[in-house]
């Protein structure tokens, strides 16, 4: 949980503000909720379900940051493509169709129609905060591949997000 809260606390004050900042923003204040939730109210599973499902793709996107700032292109782009494909299988099909899925039909078939309890607030806000990491599990995704396109039409591996800032500030200077 230390590890989100110091990310928090570090995109807030001292990163670059790129294009994407309220969507990071949002994604460090989902993450440390989900994990103070789960950790709170006994639902170890589908905590460790979250970090297990994005600390597999994250391993291919720091290698691959550092690959490339070290200019060894070569393999960046192997862990780019290690990124894609880990993101596909790990965000784009298990998390929805086994952690999402889980929390919000089975767990709910569970506790409250089988156990007959009674829906409570927390359990809508944690299906919620799920949701709300898919989406933006997608949102990035398209940015992902946006790199990879321009990365087989140009020949360069960029992060569009810098880009898209660059280009923001060029137009303001224009006008």
């Amino acid at each position: 949980m230390s590890y989100y809260i110091a990310g928090l606390i570090l995109h807030t004050f001292l990163d670059e503000k790129l294009t994407d900042f309220w969507v990071m923003l949002t994604h460090h204040v989902v993450t440390i909720c989900l994990i103070g939730f789960s950790y709170s109210t006994n639902l170890h599973r589908i905590g460790m379900l979250v970090l297990m499902v994005h600390d597999v793709s994250d391993i291919f996107l720091d290698f691959g940051k550092c690959f490339h700032f070290i200019k060894w292109e070569s393999f960046a782009t192997v862990t780019f493509v290690g990124l894609i494909s880990s993101w596909a299988y790990y965000r784009l099909w298990l998390y929805p169709t086994r952690c999402l899925y889980s929390s919000a039909v089975e767990a709910y078939d569970i506790m409250f129609v089988q156990e007959g309890h009674e829906p409570f607030a927390m359990y809508f806000a944690l299906v919620g905060w799920l949701c709300i990491l898919q989406v933006l599990h997608v949102y990035w995704f398209y940015l992902i591949l946006r790199v990879a396109h321009k990365h087989l039409t140009e020949g360069e591996l960029s992060d569009v997000r810098m880009k898209e800032k660059g280009d923001k500030k060029k137009q303001k200077k224009q006008q």
